[in-house]
């Protein structure tokens, strides 16, 4: 299973196009990753080293003229930096803010949540202990 966690803090706005919400908050990020996956227009950004003040105004323009995310794909000190930008709840219609959305594997052999801390969303994982109480694992 896949979902689409948030991964900087505030609140992100969900892209135009994207119309299938849920009130459960795993599910909705499962809805949302399967729908940053297999769309094929939204606009790939590719970047080498850092992202620059120049590469976030052409980010925020793809973001405007698109169908409201981007997909921001490079590599930064040799990590792969793959997220999804999209606009903020904080924008207005001078200054776009960008939230990250990352897609992340599940694994659904362990007991787990996904829990949010100032917008910031985090899987967590859990075991049982011998009196059946839930102990979260790293």
């Amino acid at each position: 299973m896949k979902l689409a966690i948030h991964n900087s803090y505030g609140q992100y706005v969900l892209p135009r196009e994207f119309h299938r919400t849920s009130n459960d908050r795993a599910e909705n990020a499962e809805l949302l990753a399967n729908w940053l996956l297999n769309r094929k227009d939204i606009p790939e950004y590719q970047f080498s080293e850092t992202l620059t003040d120049s590469d976030m105004k052409k980010i925020r323009k793809m973001i405007v003229t698109g169908v409201g995310c981007v997909h921001v794909v490079g590599y930064s000190d040799g990590i792969l930096y793959d997220r999804y930008y999209m606009e903020n709840v904080f924008s207005s219609e001078i200054d776009i803010n960008f939230s990250a959305v990352k897609i992340v594997e599940i694994d659904t052999s362990k007991i787990w949540m996904l829990n949010e801390c100032n917008g910031k969303e985090i899987v967590h994982y859990f075991k049982c202990d011998r009196n059946n109480k839930l102990i979260e694992i790293q």
